[in-house]
């Protein structure tokens, strides 16, 4: 008997160079994924041109902060610029509206779910216990150009690994 099983293949803390190798054989094979971006950390000048190249290809560009905060610990206002300055710098490289964001560290509490749906169709977030082994599925060298094979291989062991990973979303 055949199940109906969803997948969400996504990637936090993008590094835009790296991870446009890999957006780039997903989007070869068909496989659409997200990337959550982290805005203002990196020297975002030189990541604008991967992050609308990666949109390009359709797959989603979404936000992880302005600077990869503990949302649970900054001030009301370092909250909004958090999230609403990384949605409207990304919405300004994409073209288009940016609906996702996940929570830095997979962390967050009322206040920060009532101020990212206000900016957000949904927020994500991955139990802790499994964030190193998603992490390790995603690393490349940058010199590595991965093949159609190791992107089925990493689709594989990204599938399996959401069998521990709680995904959790809000919609306004």
């Amino acid at each position: 008997m055949r199940r109906n099983i969803k997948v969400a293949i996504t990637f936090d803390d993008t590094i835009l160079p790296l991870h446009y190798k890999i957006a780039y054989e997903l989007h070869r094979l068909a496989i659409p994924a997200t990337f959550y971006v982290v805005t203002h950390k990196n020297p975002w000048s030189t990541y604008l041109k991967y992050a609308k190249k990666i949109s390009d290809m359709k797959h989603e560009i979404a936000s992880h902060g302005a600077y990869h905060l503990d949302l649970t610990k900054v001030s009301d206002e370092k909250l909004l610029f958090e999230i609403g300055e990384s949605k409207k710098t990304l919405e300004e490289v994409a073209g288009r509206d940016i609906i996702g964001f996940a929570y830095p560290y997979g962390l967050y509490n009322s206040r920060v779910i009532s101020a990212v749906s206000k900016f957000y169709e949904y927020g994500r977030t991955a139990y802790l216990r499994s964030v190193k082994r998603m992490i390790a599925l995603t690393q490349l060298r940058m010199t590595d150009t991965p093949s159609a094979d190791y992107v089925t291989r990493l689709h594989d062991q990204h599938s399996r690994s959401l069998e521990k990973c709680s995904v959790i979303g809000i919609t306004n």
